[in-house]
């Protein structure tokens, strides 16, 4: 039995998510209206939207709430693209923006097939991102004068990895990145050996 294909246009904010629905087959998107800005307000209209026969498809634009929606609806094995602001396909004429209509442009968009989906990163390759980004926490002469191999007066043989001491001031965050990342574990640095060019 085929499923018919519902498209779920979400604005998100931080405080509100405005909801449309376009369904499969159908040339009117309507609203859902404007829900809570949490995961639990969204669980509330999907377990409203399911129903016998209808898969739910969800689109957002991505924006500075992340890709938390994204995360939680593919844990529950519901389809979700994320869109760049960018390439969503604007008339000239229309200036006029409200929540509504952006979730409703959205719905239409997606049903019609005109939306690219942008790769999602893995919370993963957030940390490391956010690690990457951080401003320089050592001054250019600490970051030349500071080696943990040398500090700890080991020598790292060819195809091993060492654990040396770290006394280096890295924030909170850093240590909570370098340990997702495999690189930091007890106060030492987890240094892997030079690869063979």
């Amino acid at each position: 039995m085929n499923k018919r294909v519902h498209y779920i246009g979400l604005d998100v904010h931080k405080e509100t998510i405005a909801v449309a629905i376009a369904p499969e087959g159908d040339t009117e998107v309507r609203d859902y209206g404007i829900i809570g800005g949490t995961l639990d307000a969204l669980d509330k209209v999907i377990k409203k939207l399911q129903q016998p026969g209808v898969e739910l498809r969800f689109v957002y634009e991505a924006g500075p709430c992340g890709y938390v929606i994204h995360r939680h609806l593919k844990k529950k094995g519901l389809p979700c693209a994320v869109v760049a602001p960018s390439l969503i396909p604007k008339k000239a004429s229309d200036r006029v923006k409200t929540d509504r209509r952006d979730a409703r442009q959205l719905a239409r968009l997606y049903r019609a097939g005109e939306l690219s989906a942008i790769y999602v990163p893995d919370e993963l390759d957030e940390a490391i991102r956010a690690l990457l980004r951080l401003p320089p926490l050592l001054s250019p002469q600490e970051q030349q004068a500071w080696n943990p191999a040398a500090e700890s007066e080991l020598e790292l043989p060819d195809g091993s990895e060492t654990l040396v001491p770290c006394s280096a001031p890295l924030c909170p965050r850093c240590h909570k990145v370098m340990r997702l990342v495999g690189v930091w574990k007890a106060g030492h640095v987890l240094l892997y050996p030079k690869r063979p060019p």
